[in-house]
C-alpha cells in the first residue's frame, strides 16, 4: 500500500535471514541472532568456473530426511539401483574408512585396479583398468557432498594427482518438510566434457549413450 500514510500494525509477515551463495538461496528459520554466514556449507563446486552441471529438486519425498542421508552416504546401493551405469561389485567388496569432526562424517572408499563401470568408462575415454574413489561427507544436519571419479590405475590419483582421470561431485541439501517428508535439492557437477549438454541434462544415467572422448 505505497500510497497509504499509515500502515495497519497487523499487516506484516515474519522475516528470516537469507543468504544467496553458490547458486542457492539459504534460509535460516531459527533465532536470527544465531544466523552465522561463516557456518554455511561449502558448495563452491556449484559456481566454480572449472565445474559444469545442473541438478534439480525432488519435492515432498515421503520419507524422513535421514533416509535420504543414509542413501547418499551408503553407496553400495549403486551396485543394484544403477547397475548399468555406475554400479560395480567392487563397491560391495572394498572396505571403507570413516572419519569424524564435531559436525561432519566422511566415508572414503578407494577401489584399486578394477574394471570401470559403464558410465565412468565412457567418460574416461580410454581402455584399461582404473582406480576409483568415493569420498562422501555428511555435514549435520542435512548436507551431503560427494567427491567421485576414476583414473587409470597407477597414475597417482590416490596420492593426489587426478590429472589423468575424470572427476565429479554430487551435492545434496535435504530440507525437512514434516516428520515423514522432505525436499531433496541436488546437483551433479564435473570437470570433464564440460561442453556436453546431454551429460548436463542427464548425469550418470545409463540410458544416455555418448561416444567416448578424451577427458578435458
Amino acid at each position: 500500500m505505497p500510497a497509504q500514510k499509515t500502515i495497519n500494525p497487523s499487516a506484516r509477515v515474519r522475516a528470516y535471514p537469507v543468504l544467496e551463495r553458490h547458486r542457492l538461496v539459504w534460509v535460516w528459520p531459527g533465532d536470527p541472532a544465531r544466523a552465522d554466514p561463516a557456518a554455511m556449507p561449502d558448495f563452491h563446486w556449484n559456481d566454480d568456473a572449472k565445474w559444469k552441471g545442473e541438478g534439480g529438486t525432488f519435492y515432498s519425498l515421503k520419507c524422513d530426511r535421514r533416509l535420504v542421508v543414509d542413501n547418499l552416504m551408503d553407496l553400495t546401493h549403486e551396485t543394484y539401483v544403477h547397475s548399468d551405469s555406475i554400479g560395480h561389485d567392487a563397491i560391495l567388496d572394498t572396505p571403507f574408512e570413516v572419519t569424524h569432526t564435531d559436525r561432519t562424517a566422511t566415508m572414503t572408499r578407494w577401489m584399486i585396479d578394477i574394471e570401470p563401470p559403464p558410465f565412468w568408462a565412457r567418460q574416461l575415454g580410454k581402455p584399461g583398468r582404473v582406480d576409483r574413489w568415493q569420498i562422501v561427507t555428511f555435514e549435520a544436519p542435512v548436507v551431503v557432498a560427494g567427491d567421485v571419479g576414476v583414473a587409470p590405475t597407477g597414475t597417482g590419483a590416490r596420492e593426489g594427482d587426478r590429472s589423468q582421470g575424470v572427476n565429479g561431485a554430487f551435492l545434496a541439501a535435504i530440507a525437512p518438510e514434516t516428520e515423514t517428508s522432505c525436499h531433496y535439492f541436488w546437483n551433479f557437477v564435473r570437470t570433464f566434457r564440460t561442453d556436453a549438454a546431454e551429460l548436463t541434462r542427464a548425469p550418470c544415467q545409463g540410458k544416455v549413450e555418448m561416444s567416448p572422448s578424451p577427458a578435458k
